[in-house]
C-alpha cells in the first residue's frame, strides 16, 4: 500500500508545482532558506524565511495556490497551541467540540493559517486551512500523523529563524544558591 501511495505523492506534488504555483508561491520562493517543501491532505506546503524573523508560507491545491506570511515567534506559538490541540483527550459527549490553533500575519497583507480539529460523538477530523489577504483559501482533511509532522515542520521552521534565547547574566550555568553568601 505505502508502495503505490509514494509515486502517488511525488506525482501530485510535481504536477502541482508545475501548475499551480506560477505567481503566488514564486513570491514565496523569492530568497530565503527553505525549511520544509511537503504534501499534506491534498496541500503542497512549502515554507521559506523571510525578512525581520518572518517566515512565507506557500500552500497550493489543484485549484489555486497563495502565500501567507507569518512572524517566526508567532508560529512558534501556533505550535504550541496546536500540539495541545492534537494531544487533547476526546470527551464523550452528543454534542460536537471544535479546537482551533491560529496564526496570523501582521499587517492587513499577511493572511493566517488555522488547525482544527473537531471531535463527535464518532468521528474526529482534522483541518488544515490557509488563507490570503485577497480572501483566496485553500483546505485540507489531514490525518493525526500528518497533523503531527506539520506541527513540528513548523516548529523546527520558527526555530531555526528566531535567535537563540538570552542567556542570565554571567553566562553560566547557575549553582543553585540564591544570593552572596557571607563567610563566617
Amino acid at each position: 500500500m505505502m508502495l503505490l501511495r509514494a509515486p502517488l505523492a511525488l506525482t501530485v506534488l510535481v504536477t502541482l508545482v508545475t501548475s499551480v504555483f506560477g505567481s503566488s508561491l514564486a513570491a514565496a520562493q523569492v530568497g530565503g532558506r527553505s525549511f520544509l517543501r511537503q504534501i499534506y491532505g491534498d496541500l503542497a506546503v512549502e515554507v521559506r524565511s523571510a525578512p525581520a524573523n518572518a517566515l512565507r508560507i506557500g500552500a497550493a491545491n489543484g485549484e489555486r495556490s497563495l502565500t501567507v506570511t507569518v512572524l517566526a515567534r508567532d508560529l512558534r506559538r501556533w505550535a504550541d497551541s496546536a500540539t495541545r490541540i492534537l494531544a487533547a483527550r476526546a470527551v464523550v459527549r452528543r454534542d460536537t467540540t471544535r479546537f482551533q490553533a491560529m496564526v496570523e500575519g501582521p499587517g492587513v497583507s499577511a493572511g493566517s493559517m488555522t488547525l482544527s480539529r473537531t471531535l463527535s460523538a464518532n468521528d474526529t477530523v482534522i483541518t488544515l486551512f490557509v488563507a490570503d489577504a485577497e480572501f483566496q483559501s485553500v483546505r485540507t482533511v489531514v490525518s493525526a500523523e500528518e497533523a503531527r509532522a506539520l506541527v513540528g515542520a513548523m516548529r523546527r521552521a520558527a526555530n531555526a529563524v528566531l535567535p537563540p534565547p538570552a542567556r542570565g547574566r554571567g553566562g553560566g550555568v547557575r549553582s543553585g544558591r540564591s544570593g552572596p553568601q557571607l563567610a563566617p
